[in-house]
């Protein structure tokens, strides 16, 4: 698979995947390590947390790119539209969830 980034675009996935596993590690090392695995909520913490971190990170990067093209991209992205896309992973999971909370019947 071929990966397309401009400038240090290609941190969108590090942070993804450092932001989800920060947290349900965290999560699991305090309330025991079988936790995160029977919750859904902290899968959903680190997708929120790692969205919150990826928005900053490009935003301060792309910020002298404003009124231009953005210098810092992947897949001819700015890097900060995908924290759109992991919040709303992060808010798929949730309705699944209740989703399915409420088929079995709570």
């Amino acid at each position: 698979m071929m990966i397309v980034w401009k400038g240090l675009g290609f941190l969108v996935l590090p942070i993804f995947v450092l932001g989800v596993l920060l947290v349900v590690f965290a999560v699991a090392w305090i309330l025991g390590e079988e936790y995160p695995v029977s919750h859904a909520w902290p899968l959903v913490a680190g997708l929120c947390n790692a969205a919150i971190i990826n928005f900053a990170v490009g935003w301060v990067l792309n910020k002298p790119h404003r009124g231009s093209r953005a210098g810092h991209t992947l897949y001819f992205i700015p890097m900060q539209y995908y924290s759109v896309i992991m919040f709303a992973l992060a808010l798929t999971l949730v309705v699944l969830r209740l989703w399915v909370a409420a088929k079995e019947g709570w």
